[in-house]
């Protein structure tokens, strides 16, 4: 048997709409050495049926057809304990490959570089019609267990991983998440990986649609994941990384989780949670902050070669965990979390305070067509992996470069005299 270069796992749940197209994307590459493992996770629409007939007419696509749904969890994670390959790639089954010599770049840039893994890019458009923006093809080489600032990308679809990465460290997604599973998953190999690159090259298009999993509504066991993965996250750090490394990822780990409590999900919760299962989250909240507190202030950490000596009081370890713009916002909300009051919880999400700090970081932004210039020239002008965007008026969102840059070709690109943007807080 001919030696499989990589291994491409397909999850796969009613999506018969989109599914051929994403099959035809992986069979159509230029790398032959393939196999294509696609779980049928149960679905009950003509899913299977359209992958037995792909199995049927290209030997390289082996099917695992579940009797119980799993979620997709599960079904990668039989993917990655079938899989044989070299490298394992992750695709899902409503979403496609722009081009057809993806696989045989990425995989050579790995093996010559020897990475155990590569980032590459994902265009999210609002139709199908719309071209993604134009690359660099640059790559940016980071050693993980030698340099102290880097940030974790969450997204496991725009990853080529060595697939001795996650067998030597037994690291699989898991099951019990249905919200945050990629993050970890993600955060766990950048915990044990060594190389990494990450490619300015955009090749996966990324399918919203109303029955997509990220297009559904939120509910208990959604939000209590959202945190539960933050606390997982914090153990995972605590127990692989080396102590120069810890400060650097807990806080940009802390400050992703804290925006997204702040502009996003305390609101959701207080819509979403009965008074008991509201006080568990915050509890959840505040032990996630203990833990980062603890190791911030422990004398280990403060006594560490690495540590500045700024952060010998705890009033700089406070501003370590404020967010920037969103700092004088989000101070009382720290508060109510450390002390694990609830009242106080809910009280700051309806206080008119946080109602009109709101207005300064909406979901929404409306720019003339002038001011989108300057703000697509203000992002080209930085290629950090991420970049904070200034829309005026105190309104900002930290991007990842490859989105900030796709913003600023839309900004660029646009012919109407004003231009409104939505982001998901």
């Amino acid at each position: 048997m001919p030696k499989v270069q990589v291994s491409v796992i397909v999850p796969v749940y009613n999506v018969d709409r989109f599914l051929r197209q994403c099959i035809d994307s992986v069979v159509g590459q230029s790398l032959q050495a393939i196999e294509i493992i696609a779980i049928n996770d149960a679905s009950t629409d003509t899913s299977g049926a359209i992958l037995s007939e792909f199995s049927v007419s290209d030997n390289r696509v082996k099917v695992i057809n579940l009797e119980v749904n799993g979620g997709v969890s599960t079904a990668r994670n039989i993917g990655v304990e079938t899989a044989v390959g070299d490298y394992i790639i992750f695709l899902d089954g409503d979403d496609f490959w722009t081009n057809g010599g993806m696989l045989q770049d990425l995989y050579d840039r790995c093996e010559e570089e020897q990475l155990d893994l590569i980032e590459f890019g994902i265009y999210r458009p609002a139709s199908e019609s719309e071209q993604p923006p134009r690359s660099s093809g640059q790559s940016k080489f980071v050693f993980l267990q030698q340099e102290i600032n880097w940030t974790v990308s969450y997204n496991i679809c725009a990853k080529l991983i060595a697939r001795e990465l996650l067998q030597t460290n037994q690291i699989r997604f898991d099951a019990d998440l249905v919200v945050g599973e990629d993050a970890l998953f993600s955060l766990q190999l950048y915990c044990h990986a060594e190389r990494l690159a990450i490619y300015d090259r955009i090749y996966y298009f990324y399918r919203t649609h109303p029955q997509s999993v990220n297009s559904l509504g939120w509910n208990r066991n959604k939000l209590f994941c959202t945190v539960r993965w933050f606390e997982l996250g914090i153990e995972a750090v605590k127990r692989h990384l080396p102590l120069g490394q810890r400060k650097h990822v807990l806080q940009s780990i802390a400050n992703e989780r804290l925006k997204k409590l702040l502009h996003r999900l305390g609101p959701v919760a207080l819509d979403v949670l009965d008074e008991h299962a509201l006080s568990d989250y915050v509890e959840c909240w505040s032990r996630c902050l203990a833990a980062i507190d603890h190791e911030f202030m422990s004398s280990e950490f403060m006594n560490h070669e690495f540590m500045n000596r700024e952060l010998m009081n705890y009033e700089s370890v406070e501003r370590d965990l404020l967010l920037g713009a969103d700092a004088g916002l989000i101070r009382p909300l720290l508060d109510a979390v450390r002390r694990n009051d609830v009242r106080a919880f809910q009280a700051f999400f309806e206080s008119a305070v946080y109602g009109q700090g709101r207005i300064h970081n909406p979901g929404v932004v409306t720019l003339t067509q002038e001011q989108g210039v300057t703000v697509a020239q203000s992002i080209l002008l930085s290629n950090s992996e991420s970049i904070l965007c200034n829309f005026g008026g105190g309104v900002f969102v930290t991007l990842p470069r490859v989105k900030a840059h796709q913003l600023a070709s839309q900004l660029h690109a646009n012919r109407q005299p004003t231009i409104t943007l939505r982001f998901k807080l």
